[in-house]
């Protein structure tokens, strides 16, 4: 019994003893942040390089390493120490494949300094090579021999010589020498040309649409025709021809051209005796051979040389006058003259067409008016009397002047404005059938005529609006007699 008590006993101190340090929290677990850069061998992840700078681990404070690294230091320098070599050079290498000293083989005694011994060949051109423009005999080490120009083939058409020696086709193609054979009309106004290579060893025969693109008149000595053309590509280029057709009949139009103006004539043709023809017997491209040149009251046939086929052509001229323009119009001996002979024939009279030059002021409060005729420039004069007077308005006014004179075939009467006065600067509408005037910038009050014409749109608001009859406003208003917009001020009373 007292056994088991002593064993409780020690039981409950043990449980005490472990119970006080489960509830000591005094000592808190740590928690590692891995944010130092310490540059130390124990610490290193890698070495530098000639590529890379040296990393190491970043850590903790409490001297712990973490996984991520960061870069410090510089680069080595490359380490040449390793010597490569070839079939035709030696160069000085560093582990990261950068090179130096390059440099050929120098075989001193069958050996170069790079320890490569020296192989001896013999060459084998045994290997035919080529490319476009020649052949040639090849060793296998790259040595050639023989090197000459493809020969011995024959260019066709359509395809390029083959070289006898190596089979390679070299050159160029020479292309169809396409002439034309016959045609057919396709329905179109266009015509279907069938053209044939003209080599003996080709004869190969392609068709081609003929478009129009000319005509060609006919003259006195030639027929007439169509110039029709068209494409088609010879093997190398695109190239073009044309045809003759359609022909007409030569038109037995006979040229002659008098002072840079060509003229078409037939035989023995009547035309007018005019100036034209006239020059043309001045400068001997007309020659008289009947009746007498100069007189328009005469037949007279002439003989020409057609410019066109030169030959001798007779045409016959008639003896109508060729009268000019009416001299002195405006009064009793006008007339016209023949531009080829003597012959006059007295015109209309027009009678003068005067204007207005100037106005001078008289005593009597009327005007001296000077007039001229724009025709004749004859001068006359005429008394200018008061008629009424233009009123001033929006615009200027002015006083009415009337003067009556004879212009050698009827009287005349005609106004003219002076005294200009100074605009009055009053505006009116019409609304309604009523005319309401206005002072340019007037003062109005608000009243049932201004509302009313506001209703109708006659006046518009321009600043300000009225409200409870206090406040003023800018109102614009056209002008039906200027069509000009001015301003009014309308009040608020």
């Amino acid at each position: 019994m007292k056994k088991f008590l002593l064993n409780c006993l020690v039981l409950l101190f043990v449980l005490a003893f472990v119970c006080l340090g489960a509830c000591d929290d005094s000592e808190v677990a740590h928690e590692h942040v891995f944010d130092k850069q310490i540059v130390e061998q124990s610490f290193i992840a890698n070495e530098s390089s000639c590529t890379e700078k040296a990393q190491y681990y970043y850590s903790c404070e409490c001297g712990e390493k973490g996984e991520t690294t960061f870069e410090f230091g510089e680069l080595k320098e490359h380490d040449y120490s390793i010597v490569n070599k070839d079939e035709n050079i030696h160069w000085q290498e560093c582990i990261c494949g950068d090179k130096v000293g390059v440099e050929n083989h120098i075989f001193i005694d069958g050996v170069c300094v790079c320890g490569k011994e020296q192989d001896i060949h013999i060459h084998s051109y045994d290997l035919l090579r080529y490319d476009a423009d020649k052949h040639w005999l090849e060793c296998s080490c790259g040595a050639k021999e023989q090197e000459i120009p493809h020969y011995g083939g024959t260019a066709t058409c359509e395809e390029k010589a083959i070289c006898s020696r190596c089979g390679k086709d070299y050159g160029s193609i020479k292309g169809h020498n396409y002439t034309y054979k016959y045609y057919g009309k396709d329905g179109a106004n266009n015509y279907n040309i069938t053209l044939e290579c003209s080599k003996t060893d080709c004869k190969k025969v392609i068709s081609a649409k003929a478009e129009s693109k000319e005509i060609v008149e006919p003259t006195c000595k030639d027929n007439g025709y169509t110039i029709y053309e068209y494409s088609y590509n010879n093997g190398l280029v695109n190239k073009k021809g044309t045809i003759n057709l359609d022909e007409t009949k030569r038109s037995e139009k006979h040229l002659l051209t008098i002072d840079g103006q060509e003229i078409k004539l037939s035989i023995e043709e009547e035309c007018v005796m005019d100036k034209l023809f006239s020059k043309a017997i001045t400068e001997d491209k007309l020659r008289i051979i009947a009746g007498v040149g100069g007189d328009c009251s005469v037949y007279m046939h002439a003989i020409f040389d057609c410019e066109c086929c030169e030959h001798p052509i007779i045409i016959s001229l008639s003896g109508e006058h060729v009268l000019g323009g009416l001299i002195n119009p405006c009064t009793k001996n006008s007339y016209r003259e023949c531009t080829l002979c003597d012959y006059v024939e007295y015109g209309e009279v027009l009678g003068h067409s005067y204007e207005r030059i100037s106005a001078m002021k008289q005593q009597n409060g009327n005007y001296l008016v000077n007039l001229k005729c724009k025709n004749c420039k004859g001068a006359k004069t005429a008394i200018g009397t008061f008629k009424g007077v233009v009123e001033a308005t929006c615009e200027k006014g002015y006083e009415i002047y009337e003067y009556t004179y004879n212009n050698f075939v009827r009287d005349v009467t005609e106004t003219f404005l002076l005294n200009e006065k100074e605009p009055a600067f009053k505006h009116y509408v019409i609304c309604d059938g009523y005319k309401f005037e206005f002072e340019l910038n007037g003062y109005y009050e608000l009243n049932e005529t201004i509302e009313y014409l506001i209703e109708k749109g006659v006046i518009r608001w321009n600043i300000g609006i009225p409200i409870g009859k206090e406040n003023y406003g800018l109102a614009v208003v056209d002008c039906d007699y200027c069509d000009i917009p001015f301003i009014i001020y309308v009040s608020g009373k």
